[in-house]
């Protein structure tokens, strides 16, 4: 095997093991859908004061969403997004349900998204129990929550529409009635259900509740863990810009709008281990220190809280676009290339009104640019071709001997002003631009049930794998016209073992990746056939090999070919 041939087996290889690491995400099963239903085990159930009832709820609703805010704790029992774009499985998805009702039907208070707690300590006496029962009123479009316990202390919750889409408020203010001192530690905390059926696997469609990250922002930094980094409490203090939980397409994060805050996340394993009910709750929150208040004294927390899909301007915008909330879209180590290829769509799209059009703009945008590197790779292949007569005479002269071949193989490249790898660093230097396209792409909830041509959404796998086996026969017919300066084992890897491996691809990944795909296939299509046009007009140059001996070595008078080599013969 020569050495341009194993370079370019050993790229496509590092190709190969690239794609594999960006998509190896989720199972290739059948997903379940957003509404699946929390089995609940009854462990940490909080407990409501003594004769408390849970009472009625309160919904506040925006062109976004529908929240529906419970009477216990004043957390999210329902968030809706409304739109024909987030339904399934015939409903709207509800980021809130999963955690909030078990499979009876019946309210989960203890799980609500924004639930507020006064409790971490026995000595924090200010409410007695865990959770508060509200009185609930609506206010035009905010719901009031009241408390009383009389003598003892006073809380007035109010949620309300953020400033922003998929934006809500919730102010907290809790007042001592008491004659002493009470203590109360305060807490909103978000939450969301990973159950083990949807992980695992190579490839799979991202769905709104997949696998779930969770983390904090806090003193310039974010940092987002899966499960298995999260089976402590991660904690973060100091300056607090946000708790979260996220998955592929979908971001909740509390912002905390006054000082004194603190970041918490843990993953706690739920359910029966290897059976339907093995899940992760996952459990991210704001909290404050302990706060001792004086007879009359009271204390106001303040929250926004973003929950909506991932899409790049609207978490750019989010809390006022200065708490970095669209950290949360995850674009692996060729972050900075990516996301100027994501504006760079979002702007075309602007202007065309389809992802799909601006998908294939973007493509032949990036082969345009990449044209300056790819040049050079396309001069080193003539080259290499005007060549093959006298590379074929040297691998047939030197068959017996590997080195002595190797040498004169060498200085025939030397005297043509050829290096091979010329040809293979080009590509290298491109592999973080496809790298990051890919991963762009892939998480780009913009793509979310968006449709183009035969395809219903670009961001999930095509249903009729018309486009998989049309993109296998375009790389096979790309394969097929490009020379190959290796030998036949080589040949078929490249002209057979390819198109099939990326066909099997787009069985699993989405149409919008598999448009990007094709699009620059045909591209190579074309620069291939443009290559060729060319390279028939051209007069090769002869090339006079000198210096490499008429016959091989023999007997006594053989030397090591290394000896030849530094003697210059």
């Amino acid at each position: 095997m020569d050495r341009s041939g194993l370079s370019r087996i050993l790229l496509a290889v590092a190709v190969f093991l690239g794609v594999y690491l960006i998509f190896n995400k989720g199972g290739c099963g059948k997903e379940k859908g957003p509404n699946t239903l929390l089995v609940h085990d009854g462990t940490e159930v909080l407990r409501l004061p003594a004769g408390a009832e849970p009472g009625a709820a309160c919904v506040i609703e925006t062109n976004a969403y529908k929240a529906t805010v419970g009477s216990v704790a004043g957390g999210l029992l329902g968030y809706e997004l409304k739109g024909n774009k987030y339904i399934e499985d015939g409903r709207p998805i509800d980021i809130a349900r999963r955690t909030t009702v078990d499979t009876s039907g019946k309210p989960i208070f203890d799980y609500a998204p924004l639930r507020t707690i006064f409790r971490d300590k026995p000595e924090h006496n200010q409410v007695p129990g865990d959770l508060v029962a509200f009185n609930v009123q609506k206010n035009g479009n905010e719901c009031v929550l009241t408390h009383e316990t009389p003598g003892v202390v006073e809380i007035r919750r109010v949620v309300r529409p953020g400033p922003r889409e998929y934006e809500i408020e919730a102010e907290t203010t809790i007042k001592n009635l008491s004659k002493e001192p009470k203590k109360h530690a305060f807490s909103t905390s978000l939450y969301a259900l990973q159950f083990k059926s949807q992980e695992g696997g190579m490839f799979s469609r991202p769905s709104p509740n997949d696998i779930f990250k969770g983390g904090c922002r806090a003193n310039g930094k974010t940092e987002l863990v899966d499960k298995g980094g999260a089976k402590e409490w991660l904690i973060r203090s100091g300056t607090v810009d946000y708790a979260t939980i996220a998955s592929s397409y979908i971001g909740q994060a509390v912002v905390p709008m006054d000082a004194g805050a603190h970041c918490a996340l843990l993953a706690q394993d739920r359910g029966q281990a290897g059976t339907a009910s093995e899940q992760s709750l996952f459990r991210a929150l704001i909290a404050y220190d302990t706060r001792e208040l004086g007879e009359g004294q009271s204390a106001t927390y303040k929250q926004l809280a973003f929950i909506g899909p991932k899409e790049r301007g609207l978490l750019g915008a989010a809390a006022g676009g200065n708490r970095n909330v669209d950290d949360l879209i995850e674009l692996g180590m060729f972050a900075i290339i990516a996301k100027q290829l994501v504006r760079f769509l979002a702007f075309v799209h602007g202007l065309i009104g389809s992802w799909g059009i601006a998908i294939i703009l973007l493509t032949v945008t990036v082969r345009t640019a990449l044209l300056p590197l790819t040049i050079p790779q396309i001069r080193s292949s003539l080259a290499m071709r005007r060549l093959k007569p006298e590379l074929d005479t040297l691998n047939a002269k030197y068959s017996d001997d590997p080195q002595a071949k190797m040498l004169a193989t060498s200085q025939l490249y030397k005297k043509a002003g050829i290096n091979p790898l010329a040809g293979c660093l080009p590509a290298v230097a491109q592999m973080p631009v496809w790298f990051a396209l890919y991963t762009a792409l892939q998480t780009a909830m913009e793509l979310y049930h968006e449709k183009f041509f035969l395809w219903h959404d670009l961001s999930a796998p095509d249903p009729r794998f018309i486009l998989p086996l049309v993109l296998g026969a375009t790389m096979f017919a790309q394969q097929k016209i490009t020379p190959m300066q290796m030998d036949p084992a080589q040949q078929k890897i490249f002209l057979y073992f390819m198109p099939a491996m990326f066909t099997v691809f787009m069985l699993f990944l989405p149409a919008g990746l598999g448009v990007y795909m094709l699009t620059n296939s045909i591209l190579g299509i074309v620069q291939t056939l443009a290559v060729e046009s060319y390279y028939k007009k051209q007069q090769p140059p002869e090339v006079k090999v000198t210096q490499v001996p008429s016959d091989k070595p023999k007997g006594k008078e053989a030397r090591p070919a290394r000896e030849l080599a530094r003697k210059g013969e």
